[in-house]
């Protein structure tokens, strides 16, 4: 009991890490790659949006801009593309507007300010 009377609380304590605990720990850090290059498209139908697949599939992140795009392609680009990422175990992250980053499987994307 403390001198004004009131009772401290319990510190609860840390369990330790079991070896399958540090083990998943290590894979999920050692998983994610570091990748600087990327490549910037701005397709204007399907047919250029293709090309973006191939580089997906590479392992290369793809940063998309659909402002070039009338709105029909543009949402028709966008469905292939996330058809495309889903298949390649991949995702698509919005960057603001009708700009999209196509991210390929195991690639974390970290923008400067984060």
């Amino acid at each position: 009991m403390l001198k004004n009377g009131d009772i401290p609380q319990k510190q609860r304590k840390k369990k330790p890490l079991t070896p399958y605990d540090r083990m998943a720990i290590e894979k999920r850090a050692g998983a994610v790659e570091k990748v600087s290059d990327y490549a910037f498209k701005a397709p204007k139908n399907i047919a250029d949006a293709e090309i973006l697949v191939s580089e997906l599939g590479a392992g290369k992140a793809v940063m998309v801009s659909l402002e070039k795009a009338d709105a029909v392609n543009a949402e028709r680009i966008l469905d292939f593309l996330s058809g495309a990422a889903y298949a390649l175990s991949g995702r698509v992250e919005s960057i603001g507007g009708l700009k999209f980053m196509l991210v390929p499987k195991g690639v974390e994307i970290v923008f400067a300010g984060d």
